[in-house]
This record gives C-alpha cells, structure tokens and sequence, in this order.
C-alpha cells in the first residue's frame, strides 16, 4: 500500500511508488537478491504496471535495483562504501552545476531560486519533523540550480544519480525528529550562501558551497546507513 501524506501529492505516483518499495528494501521486507515482480507490485499497490515500471527506474538509478531488460528486477546488496562513492559523485555534480549557475544564470533563475529558498525556509519554520517533508523544496532548488546552469552536459550527469530523493525519503522514519530540524536550519544557511554565490557569480565559491551541501548530506545519513548496510 501507498504510504502518502498531505506533503507528497507534489510527488509524481512513479515517485510515490519508488518511495514505498525502496522502504520496504532498506527496512528488509524486500532482501538482496530478491527478484521483484511488476504484476505482483501492482497488485500490492493497487495501481498499473506503468507507473511501477517508472518507479523501478527511479530505483536504479538510486542503486536499490538492477533491472534486467526483458527478464526481471533484482534487489541489489549495498554497502556503505558505495553508497558514499554515489554521494561523493553527486558532491562534484552539484559542485559544478552550481558553478556553471553562477556563470550562466539569468534574472529569471535569481527569482526562481530566491522564491525556492523561501519554500525550503518556510519547511523549516513550520517545524516539519519528516525529513522527506524537508527534502524536497530542497531537490526543487537542486533542480532549479541546474537549469541555471544552462548546461546540457550538467543536466546528463545528473541522471543517473539523483532519483527523486528516494534515499531520504526511504531513511526518513530512522532519523530523529529534533535532529533532523536542527540539520535543516545548518543546510538552510548553507542554501542561503550558495544562492548568495550564484546570485554575486562567484563560480569559485558556488562550486564549494554546493559541494559543501551534499557533503553535509552525506554525513548526516551515513550513521542511518550504517545500520543498514555492510560496511565494504
């Protein structure tokens, strides 16, 4: 069944759907090596095999999935080292679409982000304690920073690792509620310096403060994967 809430109707189903099942993945219901079924997740949740097709994708590309074309969707077993390995490579891509934002973005982009960052803000003000809930006005800016890059490399780089934030939604329930408010006000300043980096076009200082942000990220998570995973 869908796990839904007032704050995911802006979540495509496809999203919603990879939600659930990466889940129930990190929470052990679905094992490594697991073969998954697209008749029988439809099924499960109620919905057409199309919407579940596209949520296994968003899966891959998160690394929970391998799917075999024409044969079957296998659960992959995970380790801290790659999962970190994705971070750092996410690290360089928001690094570098930051700084091409700062050399590329127009008057347009500034009110986009500008208006992105009061949403983010807005989140946190209204003490929001899901971390999902949280995060994610903050993929709209990560968005917005890339089309502010102007960049049709940037934008092919970022598909294969940024799936929706699927990893945070799937660790959401694991994280403390007050740890997670007191971590988003730390990244709302860091949002606000990044913007102030592209907004001033200093391409040096966007490219480590967005950096910096998926950093911080990471470290945040890792004690959550770290019960989850093997180490190596």
């Amino acid at each position: 069944m869908l796990r839904m809430s007032s704050k995911t109707q802006a979540r495509t189903l496809a999203e919603q759907i990879a939600d659930t099942i990466a889940y129930d993945i990190v929470t052990g219901q679905y094992k490594a090596g697991e073969k998954l079924s697209e008749t029988e997740l439809a099924e499960a949740l109620s919905v057409s095999r199309g919407p579940i097709r596209d949520a296994l994708v968003l899966l891959e590309r998160n690394m929970l999935v391998t799917i075999k074309p024409r044969s079957f969707t296998m659960v992959n077993t995970l380790t801290v080292t790659e999962l970190e390995h994705v971070f750092t490579f996410r690290q360089h891509v928001l690094g570098i679409a930051s700084q091409y934002a700062a050399q590329n973005r127009t008057d347009a982009d500034m009110e986009r982000l500008r208006d992105g960052l009061e949403r983010l803000q807005a989140s946190i003000k209204e003490k929001a304690s899901e971390y999902h809930t949280l995060a994610f006005p903050a993929s709209q800016l990560w968005d917005l920073i890339i089309d502010a890059s102007h960049s049709h490399v940037v934008r092919q780089g970022t598909l294969s690792f940024t799936g929706s934030n699927i990893w945070s939604n799937a660790v959401q329930r694991r994280i403390d509620g007050s740890q997670t408010q007191k971590f988003e006000r730390q990244r709302s300043k860091m949002w606000s310096d990044l913007i102030k980096q592209i907004e001033n076009q200093d391409e040096a200082k966007a490219f480590e403060a967005g950096s910096k942000l998926v950093r911080s990220n990471w470290l945040f998570l890792k004690k959550v994967f770290v019960e989850l995973f093997p180490a190596t």
